[in-house]
């Protein structure tokens, strides 16, 4: 619509019936688009602040310094409590009833324990992860994909550093909750391995978010 139908082009002659009405259409739309951004954003800044109040309730009750620590850290930096909840999901019943995600083997998946195929200690020759708990570990690294893809840029930029490295404070808390888990689940692991597994994790996250981007735009794009 060019701005001389609107007559808006520096001559002196009056808008006609017919560009007035378009240009009333065209503020309808407008409102009405307006109205659904602000309905979405009212949406999301309720669902965010839900997100909030669950993730301070659960600092207040955690008796882990070290977590509580990390987290106000991350929040400092402006990490979104969504990716930080994705991330304490792992091992923790009461968040994930909360947020309503549960991390457990899809339904009719079953494991005979005499036919696991399992990692195992070469120099102790025994069972360190199985099957099951592998499903569990990739159930929760892509709630943690997903969880990032609501607000990718914003992931991007708050929990990797300017040279698009992992924040200390993210692979840290990110190796606590994961060797929680393994204590949980008698998986007997050294935390100078967990610590590698867990940057490891988050480096996949961000390479499958990218990638997720990347894929987006071009479909986007066509």
């Amino acid at each position: 619509m060019s701005l001389e139908e609107f007559g808006l082009d520096g001559s002196q002659d009056a808008i006609s019936g017919e560009a007035l009405e378009k240009l009333a259409e065209q503020l309808r739309e407008n409102s009405a688009h307006i109205k659904a951004l602000r309905k979405e954003e009212k949406k999301q800044r309720a669902k965010d602040n839900k997100l909030v109040t669950i993730l301070m309730r659960f600092v207040k009750s955690c008796k882990r310094d070290d977590l509580v620590a990390l987290i106000a850290r991350l929040l400092s930096d402006n990490v979104p409590a969504s990716f930080i909840l994705a991330i304490i999901l792992l091992g923790n019943d009461d968040i994930q009833a909360e947020l309503g995600i549960k991390l457990q083997l899809p339904a009719g998946i079953d494991f005979n324990q005499d036919h696991e195929l399992q990692e195992f200690d070469e120099e102790h020759k025994k069972p360190i992860i199985s099957p099951a708990q592998k499903i569990i570990l990739n159930i929760w690294t892509e709630s943690i994909i997903m969880s990032a893809l609501e607000n990718p840029y914003k992931i991007l930029r708050t929990v990797r550093d300017p040279e698009e490295k992992v924040k200390s404070s993210a692979i840290q808390l990110t190796a606590f909750i994961i060797r929680d888990y393994f204590e949980q689940e008698k998986i007997e692991m050294e935390f100078e391995q967990i610590k590698p597994f867990a940057e490891i994790t988050l480096n996949r996250v961000f390479v499958e978010v990218s990638k997720r981007l990347a894929q987006k735009q071009i479909e986007e794009g066509e």
